[in-house]
């Protein structure tokens, strides 16, 4: 099979992938098959074992950890920057936690054996996926430091902004109920806190979608945690 032009390379937008050059590219393209990402589809259910390997090419998913029978809350977010299943990269075959799309979106999914035997043969294909998961561990051990020190106000202001990076787009569509679950408060506690950064002029919001107005305004109301998540993220999220 030839080489996948660069032409075609411009086109694929998960940023892991835009990583490799046409040798390596080709090893996964052949496997790689594009799927729609609906809201609350989850990819991966928590106890079951991970078909695939998802590279996000547009669209939000939370990564779920459960904290009771029937709650759970977010542990990290992957838009474009990165993949769902990062545990089948390191060698586990069932989830422990769910992979829940939040925002609409599509991905190029990968089977898991397959993936497997890739990185086995491949090492550059490895090194700049272990690269990610790096960058992975630093941004949830901060979310740990920031759940346990920060305000509700400060934690969403750091997601949204988290999201709108890793999503490229200014307007969330979500849902408070959604964005309650996702930080472990009640809804009502969020609903104050957008309606207080509304007030600022950081916000808007119309129906179930928020929309950043002013990002320095909302950057101001986040915690220090954004700006040590937004530098560790890979590949760069540039301004």
């Amino acid at each position: 099979m030839p080489l996948r032009p660069k032409s075609d390379a411009a086109q694929i937008k998960n940023r892991l992938l835009r990583r490799l050059d046409d040798n390596d590219l080709q090893q996964l393209w052949p496997h790689l098959e594009p799927t729609a990402l609906k809201p609350r589809r989850m990819l991966h259910h928590p106890g079951t074992e991970m078909e695939h390997v998802y590279f996000i090419e547009s669209g939000l998913v939370s990564v779920l950890a459960r904290t009771g029978p029937a709650k759970s809350v977010e542990t990290w977010l992957i838009g474009n920057e990165g993949l769902v299943g990062v545990p089948v990269i390191l060698g586990q075959r069932i989830s422990t936690h769910g992979r829940l799309v939040q925002v609409e979106g599509s991905a190029l999914r990968i089977p898991a054996s397959i993936v497997r035997g890739i990185l086995d043969d491949n090492a550059t294909i490895r090194r700049v996926i272990l690269r990610y998961i790096q960058s992975i561990i630093v941004q949830t051990s901060q979310n740990g430091a920031c759940n346990a020190h920060h305000s509700v106000s400060q934690r969403l202001a750091k997601w949204l902004l988290a999201a709108s990076d890793k999503s490229g787009s200014d307007e969330l569509p979500l849902p408070q109920h959604v964005l309650a679950r996702m930080l472990g408060v009640r809804r009502a506690t969020v609903g104050e806190t957008i309606a207080a950064l509304e007030r600022q002029g950081a916000l808007a919001r119309s129906r179930s979608v928020i929309r950043i107005e002013d990002r320095r305004r909302l950057e101001a109301a986040a915690c220090y945690c954004y700006r040590v998540i937004r530098a560790a993220t890979w590949p760069r999220i540039e301004p």
